[in-house]
């Protein structure tokens, strides 16, 4: 039986949760804006890359490129009926995340 002390505890354990995934995400922004201003959320300023130049960025195969856009772990962009591109801020952002 879960007691009110035990609701209490997890309410507590899920807004340090969710506190702590905000101030990471924070960081994982300003280390990119200080690692490279050009990468701020300037939307008209996206840089596509292709999967090559995503699994190159990676340092992975282009098959790995696959396999994370499967697991919705990188989101792919279409230029054209057939030509996947990815946005590189998203990439650096996951090379930044994977490290934990």
């Amino acid at each position: 039986m879960i007691t009110n002390q035990d609701q209490a505890t997890a309410r507590k354990f899920l807004e340090t949760a969710t506190c702590l995934g905000k101030l990471s995400q924070t960081a994982v922004d300003e280390i990119l804006n200080s690692v490279n201003p050009e990468l701020k959320d300037n939307s008209d300023e996206q840089i596509f890359l292709t999967k090559k130049e995503a699994a190159k960025l990676l340092n992975c195969s282009i098959r790995q490129i696959d396999i994370l856009t499967n697991k919705g772990k990188l989101k792919k962009r279409y230029i054209g009926p057939s030509s996947p591109r990815f946005v590189k801020k998203e990439i650096i952002k996951y090379m930044f995340r994977r490290k934990k």
